[in-house]
This record gives C-alpha cells, sequence and structure tokens, in this order.
C-alpha cells in the first residue's frame, strides 16, 4: 500500500514539473513580444519615423518580406514587425530615387477593415507618408472570409470609439497577432527540433483546402467599401496610392470556382482610378513556380525582389 502510494505520489510529481515546464515555455514566448521595445506596438509609436513610403497589407508582403530579411541576416525575423525596409529602399535607388525612408505596418492575417482603420490613423498622424504602398490579393474580398461584414464594422466603430477615450485597440490588437505568431513560430520550431514537423508538401495541401473554402464565396462589396474608404482617405490627404494585386502560383488561381481571377480583377479595378496606382501581378507570368513562391499564395525570397522590383518604378514616380 505504501510503495502504491510512492508510486502515485512520484506520477503526480512528474506530472506537476511538465506543467510547470509547459506554463514557463509559454510564459517566456508570451513576454517576450512584449518587452521587446522595438517590435511592441504598445511600447513605442507606430509609425517611429516620417516615411517616404508606408508599406501595408496581410501576409501576401508581410511574409516575402520577413523571408527575403530572414536571408539577408540568416535568421529569424517577425513579419508583423514595424520596421524599416532596405530592400525596397534600394529597388527605389535603382530608379533614382535615393535614400527614401520605407517602412512596413504589414501584418499576417490583416483583413480590409483592420488595413483601412490602420490606414485612417497614419495618413490623419503627424507621420504621415508620402506614398502608401498597399498589397492586395482575392482572398481579402471573399465573403467566406474570418469576419463577416456586420462583424467587420462593429471592429472599425469599436476602434475608433477606444480611441476617442484614449484607448489605442489596433496597437493592442496588433501586439496581440504578434504574440499569437511567436507561439506558432516557437511551436513550430519544436515540433521540427524533435522531428514531428509536416511535410511541406502536406501544409501546403492544407492551405490549399482552406483557399478553396473562402474562395467558394461571392466577392463582397462591403469589403471593396474598405478599399474605398482607404483611397478616398489618402486623396484628401494627397497621398499617393500604389496599389498592388500580389503574385499568385496558378494552383491557387485555379480553386476560384465561383468566381475567375478576371472577376476579381474587374471588381478591383473599378476603383482604381485617378486615384491610385493599379498594379496587378496576379496572373504575371514573370512568377514561376515553385521558384518564386514560398506557397501557392505567398512569394518568397527571389519571387518577393521581384514584385519589388516590378512595384518600385510606380513608387518613385511619386518620389521624384
Amino acid at each position: 500500500m505504501q510503495r502504491q502510494s510512492s508510486v502515485s505520489g512520484g506520477k503526480s510529481r512528474w506530472r506537476f514539473v511538465a506543467l510547470y515546464a509547459i506554463c514557463i515555455y509559454f510564459l517566456f514566448f508570451l513576454l517576450v513580444p512584449f518587452f521587446d521595445a522595438r517590435s511592441s506596438v504598445i511600447m513605442k509609436p507606430a509609425l517611429p519615423e516620417h516615411p517616404d513610403v508606408l508599406i501595408q497589407g496581410a501576409s501576401i508582403i508581410a511574409t516575402p518580406l520577413a523571408l527575403i530579411e530572414s536571408e539577408t541576416h540568416k535568421g529569424p525575423v517577425n513579419p508583423n514587425k514595424i520596421r524599416a525596409i532596405p530592400v525596397v529602399a534600394d529597388a527605389l535607388a535603382v530608379q533614382g530615387v535615393a535614400h527614401a525612408n520605407v517602412w512596413s505596418a504589414a501584418m499576417s492575417g490583416q483583413q480590409m477593415s483592420e488595413t483601412a482603420e490602420f490606414v485612417h490613423k497614419y495618413v490623419r498622424g503627424a507621420k504621415a507618408p508620402r506614398v502608401l504602398a498597399l498589397f492586395i490579393a482575392p482572398l481579402l474580398f471573399a465573403d467566406v472570409h474570418e469576419k463577416s461584414a456586420a462583424d467587420a464594422t462593429f471592429e472599425q466603430a469599436f476602434n475608433r470609439a477606444s480611441h476617442a477615450i484614449g484607448i489605442d485597440w489596433p496597437r493592442v490588437h496588433q501586439w496581440r497577432q504578434n504574440i499569437q505568431l511567436q507561439i506558432v513560430l516557437n511551436t513550430s520550431r519544436t515540433y521540427h527540433a524533435l522531428g514531428l514537423s509536416e511535410p511541406i508538401s502536406r501544409q501546403i495541401e492544407k492551405e490549399q483546402s482552406n483557399y478553396a473554402r473562402f474562395y467558394a464565396g461571392p466577392l463582397d462589396q462591403k469589403r471593396l467599401s474598405y478599399l474605398r474608404q482607404i483611397l478616398d482617405e489618402c486623396f484628401e490627404r494627397n497621398v499617393r496610392v500604389v496599389l498592388v494585386s500580389a503574385p499568385l502560383a496558378p494552383a491557387n488561381r485555379a480553386l476560384m470556382k465561383r468566381w475567375s481571377y478576371a472577376d476579381y480583377h474587374r471588381f478591383i479595378a473599378g476603383l482604381a482610378d485617378a486615384r491610385c496606382t493599379f498594379i496587378d501581378l496576379g496572373q504575371s507570368t514573370d512568377f514561376t513556380w515553385p521558384h518564386d513562391f514560398d506557397d501557392p499564395a505567398h512569394t518568397n525570397d527571389p519571387g518577393g525582389r521581384k514584385m519589388i522590383s516590378d512595384v518600385a518604378p510606380a513608387i518613385a514616380k511619386f518620389l521624384r
């Protein structure tokens, strides 16, 4: 009886140690982005400098920028970090615009309602950019996305009401996104170290399945209205806009059953008037699979550099 009690007590201690270790692990990676003054959007202004060019968008641009920097610095980069982007400044220098101050506020998972809210803040602030380079993709305008139009409208109203009473909720949301990303990255690294990570082919298969589900919905006018809001606000503030539909691999475009890529292009091009320069790279044959893609919906280091080179002339035109 005493031996059984001892064994039971030993198991309980090991369970406690395991639980304690897991808690410490996640607590550490929760706190890292909070105390990193360079990446925390709560602990510093959203735009530390007055940029010539501000890059905005979701993972369609955040991912390739991070992959380019990771290759340059030989280490992981947080794609959600608000930071200077030397590779774009270098591309502008090739176009005759030297020493351009280029910053990115792109954020993985960002939806059009959130992009509109961030742009609203940036272009009305003292550090408004001269040019907004806004990267988009069909997913952002499909109705079967993470939030309904009603939810997005409520969130935007909530953000502005919070700001009116001194709470900068968009910054809190972006910090939360950083935490989620940190957990995903470190869990992925742990799985990889233990040999438990999924093969790349399986990861792409799962992502393609998600895109097929998203593309099953109609192109949504409410989401288009957020883009219209961005263009209107930038036009009022004399902020030039370069609107870029990012490259997609043929395998991703093939998932568009309810509507075609041509339908999406017309959907967006209807807004691309004098208020912006519209560059559609979604069907560009300059980008080849798999050489230029990290997965069918995101470019990699070479593809990202190629995309930047294609967009740089249009941005440079507004800076000369």
